[in-house]
């Protein structure tokens, strides 16, 4: 068995040099008086009195000052391919009261002398109610002496100069020594500070959605083998040791609700529960062989908790301290993939030196990180300068080859055709008079802003790789017509997979949509994090309640209207018609219309004009289905 050695400090012993005088030599047993206050137990022995002390898990700790300790630890940890967790570990913080001692707890102790490491005598006392019922007698000559007091869950090895603490005893083992005092005659009361020998940790679960309605379960696990079985203490060396290791399987702990905490990455409350309990082990045990894992059959961000990987505690040097109670925070969030500007399709974990371009929604669709701007002008407009127009047209006619009734939008929402048709295809726009209205869309910002504004973010990657001197993929950054205008449909799927909502609910009882803005729950937390993770910007403003206004590139049954979506920060969603041509409205309005653009990049070899082709670059039907999500079944 390796032995594991450490200086005596970091035994639960505290170490003071105290005078203490000749005790009494009566024959008889001594029962002294009640314990003079609540913070101590007092051991009379006629002319040597102990003022012994219960030091409580966590004293170390004592919340007395607001400033914040740094974690001991901190990882992240891949809990399935689209769930991971941000773990720290801290000592957790006991709030201040009247004195953090106390006195002993009921049971039998024991009151070992030593002197110059030869075992001297020892005596025995009981507490009960808080009262000693029974104390031994002890006579000393005069001399410098170690004093070791332990409770009955140490077991004391007279023979071997040994203390033994079993795993199971972790939670309530105490043990405490005053090394080196003199005894004298004269009368003294000495202080006796009683440690506990194990240490505890609980857990405190966070997360960016409501946990599951049915409870949280976990429970404390280690590696085979993993955790030290007992604390052998060896009082002529001060060296402590282990005999013997054990596999680690608490009974897993219901977590309860608490009161939600701030994320100051996301600007605000998560979700957040505890650990019924505390999980006690013995000093000394490495973090890194120890596991939490989720038992709970309930479902967060669409996946079985217990199928989630082991969190597994990486911390190689890192010691479980004795008397210390720690705390395990565990973020826990949906990850997702990204389109880098390579070309290639990953997480931001295994990103290496890529840079992410767009978020992917689904196998082949993907959203741009920011907003769409030319120049410093976010609001497209058929003219520079900073004037708010907001357009998605200025024609004034019919600009799609298809048309969406504004009085029921179950179409709009459903139909497939994807806003790449008619922002770059020359057969999705309508056959105008008017030649110069006619062609793609996204090359036109004097017709058609919004369609060109959703390519100037393709341009942007691209002078940002430059700058940076990245190799990207030329079909995606240099080649215009895989970026473009989304339609509603499209938006359907940052609503379900990103936003964890469901786009069933845009529609009325009758599964038809009303023709009225209609709103929908989304979670604003996820969708946050999902792009500010990658260097993004969110979808709405904070500052702005009325959110921002994001055009689609699906126009609506009266020519002068198409539909927009509507992203604001009190957690709605909506889908509603707005003007194509929004020049005088007020510029508080007109401010807050956007372009977001989406990706295509699926076989993105091919290029969207090439040959004359007037399609959109797809091999197949420009109005193909966007398929291939597999976010229900793992983010």
């Amino acid at each position: 068995m390796e032995k594991i050695s450490r200086q005596l400090f970091l035994v639960p012993f505290a170490m003071l040099c105290l005078a203490l005088f000749s005790a009494c030599s009566s024959n008889e047993q001594v029962i002294p008086q009640n314990p003079q206050d609540e913070n101590s137990t007092i051991v009379d022995l006629g002319n040597v009195k102990f003022d012994i002390s219960e030091m409580p898990f966590g004293e170390d700790t004592e919340d007395k000052t607001r400033t914040a300790e740094q974690p001991l630890m901190a990882d992240t940890v891949v809990l399935s391919k689209s769930v991971e967790a941000e773990v720290t570990l801290e000592r957790e913080r006991t709030p201040v009261t009247r004195g953090v001692k106390h006195g002993l707890s009921d049971g039998a102790y024991r009151l070992v002398v030593y002197q110059a490491n030869v075992f001297k005598t020892q005596v025995g006392f009981t507490v009960a109610g808080g009262k000693i019922a029974y104390l031994e007698k002890l006579i000393l000559n005069d001399g410098n002496y170690d004093f070791y007091c332990c409770n009955d869950k140490v077991e004391f090895k007279q023979g071997e100069n040994k203390f033994k603490v079993e795993f199971d005893n972790a939670a309530t083992a105490l043990i405490g020594s005053i090394k080196n005092v003199h005894v004298s005659g004269v009368r003294q009361t000495i202080s006796f500070p009683m440690k506990h020998v194990g240490t505890r940790i609980k857990t405190r679960l966070t997360a960016l959605m409501p946990f599951p309605n049915e409870g949280v379960q976990a429970k404390l696990v280690s590696v085979p083998n993993g955790a030290l079985g007992d604390m052998i203490y060896d009082i002529p060396t001060g060296v402590y040791s282990s005999s013997k290791l054990r596999t680690l399987d608490f009974p897993a702990s219901n977590y309860t609700k608490v009161a939600d905490v701030y994320d100051p990455s996301l600007k605000a409350n998560i979700y957040a529960m505890e650990s019924s309990e505390y999980r006690y082990v013995l000093l000394n045990n490495t973090l890194t062989n120890l596991m939490l894992q989720f038992t709970n059959t309930g479902q967060l961000y669409r996946k079985a908790m217990n199928s989630y990987g082991a969190l597994r505690i990486n911390s190689s040097t890192q010691y479980m301290l004795a008397g210390h109670s720690y705390v395990l925070r565990v973020k826990l969030k949906p990850t997702f993939r990204y389109l880098f500007q390579d070309g290639t399709v990953g997480y931001l974990r295994d990103k290496g030196n890529r840079m992410p371009v767009a978020l992917v929604l689904n196998n082949n669709l993907g959203i741009a990180l920011t907003d769409s701007h030319v120049g410093n002008d976010y609001v497209p407009s058929y003219s520079s300068g900073g004037v708010l127009q907001g357009n998605w047209s200025v024609t004034g006619q019919r600009d799609n080859d298809r048309l969406f009734q504004l009085t029921q939008w179950n179409d709009a929402i459903t139909t497939t055709t994807s806003g790449a048709h008619w922002t770059w295809a020359a057969g999705g726009t309508y056959n105008h008079a008017n030649a110069a209205h006619n062609g793609s869309k996204g090359d036109k910002r004097e017709v058609y802003p919004a369609f060109y504004w959703a390519d100037a973010y393709r341009e942007e990657m691209k002078n940002k790789c430059v700058s940076e001197g990245k190799l990207f993929d030329s079909n995606l950054l240099t080649q215009k017509g895989r970026w473009f205008l989304p339609s509603v449909n499209e938006w359907m799927y940052l609503l379900k997979n990103v936003g964890f909502s469901n786009p069933n609910s845009l529609f009325a009882p009758g599964g038809v949509a009303t023709g009225h803005p209609i709103s929908v729950w989304y979670n604003i937390l996820i969708v946050r994090q999902a792009f500010m993770v990658a260097g993004g910007a969110p979808l709405w403003d904070d500052t702005d309640p009325q959110g921002r206004y994001y055009w689609t590139s699906t126009e609506g049954s009266l020519t002068n209207k198409a539909y927009i979506i509507t992203v604001r920060p009190d957690w709605n969603f909506f889908l509603s018609d707005q003007k194509k041509n929004l020049t005088g409205f007020p510029i508080t309005y007109t401010k807050a219309f956007r372009v977001r653009a989406f990706v295509t990049f699926s076989n993105t070899a091919i290029h969207p004009h090439s040959g004359g082709s007037t399609e959109d670059g797809w091999a197949g039907d420009p109005d193909q289905n966007i398929s291939g999500d597999d976010f229900e079944i793992d983010l």
